[in-house]
């Protein structure tokens, strides 16, 4: 994210579990503050390279903080499968109880605080790890 130009994140994360191929996986759902669209382009760019090629939805404005904030952490015990809607999305139906042993096994290792993050970063020009800013800061 940094690289891209994204200095100030808050996210959290959520598992999910796909009946069709018996799959978890981990989303990352994140709040970019004072990101431009061009450094959100970026981003997804980067991620898209590194194999990620959805990791970017439609970016929103902060419209209504609660709910907004509040999305970013989500521990579900449903999942979807079968045909999606409009949304791109299955309809849902319980986990079963293996899947939910599995989820409660996951997460039994962690405190609540774990799933959430908060990145507040230092521009890339001004980081002293990186050897042309010392150089230019030098000058």
């Amino acid at each position: 994210m940094r690289r891209a130009g994204i200095l100030r994140v808050i996210g959290g994360t959520e598992a999910s579990y796909n009946e069709l191929d018996g799959m978890w996986a981990v989303h990352v759902h994140l709040l970019l503050m004072g990101a431009d669209p061009i450094a959100i382009a970026d981003f997804a760019s980067k991620c898209a390279k590194d194999g990620i090629s959805c990791a970017v939805s439609k970016p929103q404005e902060v419209n209504d903080p609660i709910k907004q904030i509040t999305y970013l952490q989500k521990f579900n015990t449903f999942c979807r499968a079968r045909a999606s809607d409009s949304r791109g999305k299955g309809r849902a139906s319980p986990m079963q109880p293996a899947q939910i042993a599995a989820l409660a096994s996951w997460t039994d290792f962690y405190e609540f605080e774990d799933f959430l993050f908060l990145v507040v970063a230092t521009p890339i020009e001004w980081c002293p790890r990186n050897k042309q800013s010392r150089a230019n800061a030098a000058r």
